[in-house]
């Protein structure tokens, strides 16, 4: 199934593909945090090492940008730390399930930072 990503705020620059809207494929009735767990995975391919480890300085101050590390060391689970703002279609995440959302075709999903620095 197909759900179009959008990065603003400058998170395009952390993920491969560097565009800022993005189609993905994800499974049918995935959840949201299926879809990060995807995005960050493709994070991780850009690396050398084939499995970069959360130990790698780089990769862990890329993946910071976007996810909890500490969260995701302890647990496994990929959290979008707080200052992303997270919208599906257009509506505030907050009003569904946030990573439990689950996903439908065609569902645009925008992550927004809000932590600009400016």
């Amino acid at each position: 199934m197909k759900v179009t990503v959008e990065l603003l705020g400058g998170l395009h620059q952390i993920f491969t593909f560097g565009a800022k809207i993005v189609d993905v494929n994800v499974l049918e009735e995935a959840e949201l945090g299926a879809l990060v767990e995807t995005l960050c995975l493709s994070l991780s391919s850009s690396f050398s090492n084939c499995s970069p480890s959360l130990a790698d300085p780089v990769y862990r101050t890329s993946l910071a940008r976007f996810v909890d590390c500490e969260h995701l060391q302890l647990t496994g689970e990929y959290k979008i730390i707080p200052g992303i703002m997270v919208l599906i279609n257009d509506v505030d995440w907050e009003l569904f399930d946030e990573e439990e959302t689950v996903l439908h075709p065609n569902d645009v999903i925008t992550f927004t930072s809000t932590l600009h620095g400016g």
